[in-house]
């Protein structure tokens, strides 16, 4: 919105939000009128549930002056608030999205309630032959003990939806609870995010947290955005939001839950740039496609954010100059120079320096130094001055004089252009936090060099390597710890970075191990079983390696410091990552590459031919009917599989 607001200031933007406390100040950023409305295409009530007992505490509608009902008692069992709640909303005819805390409170509510309502599901065969359909669907998908666990609960029109299960899962039970075939869904809060799924009725059954080593209440933005999630539009004609409110005296909690969550204000938004990795990958984004040249139009664009709403214009300078400084030194950009063309922008009041004299009388007596003489202009960062210094007393003739470089950092010169090095280019238009690609850049020249050496370069220590960055979603351990250090120990002479801090070197140990797992063509359900994964988050890695794969291999191509004389062990490297790559993506052995890559073909199916003595995918245009006949006699083979990889190859030739 900064880069379109500099380079279009006619551009028109709207800007929407039910849930941000600080409208105003967005606004004030955005240069546009602000807007407030109560209106809803459904009305809302937000109410608390303690003991059983419902009160409504609010209702957002176009009609202020409607009465609020009067607290009713639910139907069901004390020990069990969200059976009550999906019994009140089956009754009337509803569905109910139920939030928890944790993923495994989502699979095992959804188990208890799923036990329950399948009884109600005997008077529906049409609707119980549905959800056994889809629960088997959903097994199929991956062949996991997280499937087997969500196919028991659709069966009893109840699922659970988390970043464990796979995408084609979830997408299923989105779209099933959409077509009203399911009662309920259990989800951790990111399904209140990001994903467009109403319910007549939603209840938040954990309002408190385990993070940072205590329990602690969820944010109101947070809650907000769960409880948006009720009413739908076009079929209900209110939405309800249910709190449950624990602890000893859950009826005295439920005036300090409302004043909390209902009538309370939520957290105001606040810009994260000033973080250092968006910092770092904005300004190599900015000066390598952005059009931020110079100084100048890097503080101008800065000085567009929201961040400088809230952050005084010295304290972005400060941060800015020394990210700058740390691209240089590290090889994305590049200082090309002042440019005197260019115009100054002002700087901020309280940076300037308010002299009673027009030097002061420290720089007048300073100056009068010989070999000391006024700085033309701002010192760059980074300055460097060479100190001859000396001891009184005995020492050694040869120490009698040390030359000591003192750098310094101080302000980047305001008419100082940068260009970004083709290293800088390659990597923002990978979209690569630069410390991510500083790590790969620093693993791979140590790759380079055992290569030069004549050693291997391991599938392990490249993956390894790459679940170091930032970029990745390091796979923390589950598992012995004892085994861990095995594997590290046993790994550590092919390792290509050193990782001091133990927890880290366990998490890069288990990241590294499961993938290779993987590439081993371990099945999802032993790798559940043994290395403690989900199918979904298994999937997530998988993505996020394969991208650093190609990253790593654009690196290792696009280096200018390497020596030509290293080329062809550049090629060799890039060509093992390209391999390993393509192993990561099809999670199979080398030996599986040539058959994997006929279209609807997975490595399963590549096995079972590779076992059929068919190595490369040509055999398979060579295959007679005693041939084809033992392929369809295997598992998960059929004439319509079978019939179009042939057309597909004989297309692809």
């Amino acid at each position: 919105l900064a880069r379109l607001m500099l380079q279009y200031p006619a551009a028109q933007v709207i800007a929407l939000s039910a849930t941000i406390s600080n409208p105003k100040k967005l606004a004030e950023w955005l240069k546009a009128e602000l807007i407030l409305s109560e209106w809803r295409p459904v009305p809302l009530e937000y109410a608390t549930l303690a003991e059983r007992w419902l009160e409504v505490r609010k209702r957002i509608s176009a009609d202020s002056n409607e009465t609020l009902p009067v607290p009713r008692k639910l139907e069901g069992p004390k020990t069990h608030i969200a059976w009550c709640a999906l019994l009140d909303t089956i009754q009337q005819q509803g569905q109910l999205l139920v939030f928890v805390s944790t993923r495994r409170s989502a699979e095992s509510e959804a188990r208890k309630l799923a036990e329950r309502s399948v009884r109600l599901l005997t008077e529906e065969p049409e609707k119980l032959r549905k959800l056994r359909s889809l629960a088997n669907e959903l097994q199929k998908e991956t062949d996991s003990a997280t499937g087997d666990r969500l196919a028991a609960a659709v069966r009893g029109g109840v699922a659970f939806h988390h970043a464990g299960l796979t995408q084609k899962q979830r997408k299923s039970i989105e779209d099933s609870f959409r077509s009203g075939l399911l009662f309920c869904i259990t989800a951790t809060p990111t399904l209140a995010s990001g994903v467009n799924l109403p319910a007549r009725r939603v209840l938040i059954r954990d309002l408190k947290r385990w993070q940072d080593g205590l329990s602690g209440w969820i944010s109101t933005i947070e809650v907000r955005q769960m409880m948006g999630r009720a009413g739908r539009p076009r079929y209900d004609n209110k939405g309800e939001a249910w709190l449950a409110c624990k602890g000893e005296d859950p009826l005295l909690e439920a005036d300090a839950v409302a004043e909390r969550y209902i009538h309370g204000e939520p957290e105001p938004v606040v810009s994260k740039l000033a973080a250092e990795p968006a910092l770092r990958m904005h300004l190599l984004s900015g000066i390598a496609t952005g059009g931020l040249c110079d100084r100048q139009s890097v503080r101008r664009f800065f000085n567009a954010t929201f961040l400088s709403c809230s952050q005084a214009e010295h304290l972005i300078d400060e941060r800015v100059d020394k990210t700058i400084s740390w691209l240089v030194e590290m090889g994305f950009i590049s200082r090309m120079g002042i440019d005197e063309s260019i115009a100054l922008q002002e700087l901020p009041p309280q940076e300037e320096e308010m002299w009673q004299d027009e030097l002061p009388c420290w720089a007048d007596s300073a100056s009068n130094t010989p070999g000391v003489e006024l700085a033309a202009d701002e010192p760059t960062t980074l300055s460097e001055s060479r100190v001859i210094t000396s001891s009184i007393g005995f020492e050694r003739a040869d120490s009698l004089k040390t030359e000591v470089v003192i750098r310094t950092e101080s302000r980047e010169m305001p008419r100082m252009r940068y260009e970004a090095t083709t290293f800088g280019k390659r990597v923002a238009r990978l979209y690569l936090d630069p410390m991510s690609a500083t790590i790969i850049r620093n693993g791979l020249m140590k790759a380079l060099n055992h290569l030069v050496e004549g050693r291997e370069v391991g599938a392990f220590g490249l993956m390894h390597l790459l679940a170091a960055t930032p970029d990745f979603l390091v796979i923390w351990p589950k598992r012995s710890s004892d085994d861990l250090h095995v594997k590290a120990a046993m790994e550590e002479e092919g390792l290509f970075r050193e990782e001091p801090l133990e927890d880290m070197l366990l998490a890069l140990t288990q990241s590294a191990w499961t993938l290779e797992r993987w590439i081993e063509e371990d099945s999802a359900r032993k790798m559940e079983e043994e290395m403690k994964i989900a199918p979904g988050d298994l999937r997530t890695r998988i993505d996020l390696m394969a991208w650093l794969l190609h990253s790593a291999k654009e690196i290792i191509l696009n280096d200018e410091t390497i020596d030509s004389s290293q080329m062809p062990f550049v090629a060799r490297l890039s060509a093992i990552l390209d391999n390993l790559n393509q192993r990561i993506r099809h999670g199979c052995k080398e030996e599986l590459l040539p058959m994997v890559r006929i279209p609807n073909i997975g490595r399963s199916r590549a096995r079972d031919l590779l076992d059929l003595g068919l190595t490369e995918p040509k055999d398979l245009l060579r295959l007679s009917a005693f041939d084809q006949s033992r392929i369809l006699a295997l598992k998960g083979w059929g004439p319509k599989i079978l019939q179009r990889a042939i057309a597909d190859l004989r297309r692809l030739r």
